[in-house]
């Protein structure tokens, strides 16, 4: 229950700051934008950047898949 009313009040503060001043709406605004790029930038890291070892094995793993291709379609050609 403490919890809540903690929440509530921290809301509260956060309205009656916006109520009064409208320059903390526009700060909150800018908060949420950074903490959303944020966000998606380390989901990028985490998905994407090769520094990370499953990213290193998924990229090795598809080009191994890619060289047997290529292998294959080379041999069929000599024959």
């Amino acid at each position: 229950m403490t919890y809540y009313y903690l929440l509530f009040s921290i809301f509260a503060i956060l309205v009656y700051m916006m109520v009064v001043d409208e320059n903390v709406s526009t700060a909150i605004l800018y908060v949420s934008k950074l903490l959303n790029i944020q966000i998606r930038r380390l989901k990028w890291i985490i998905l994407y950047h090769p520094a990370n070892p499953i990213n290193k094995y998924l990229i090795w793993r598809r080009s191994w898949k890619l060289a047997k291709e290529l292998q294959k379609e080379f041999d069929n050609e000599r024959v």
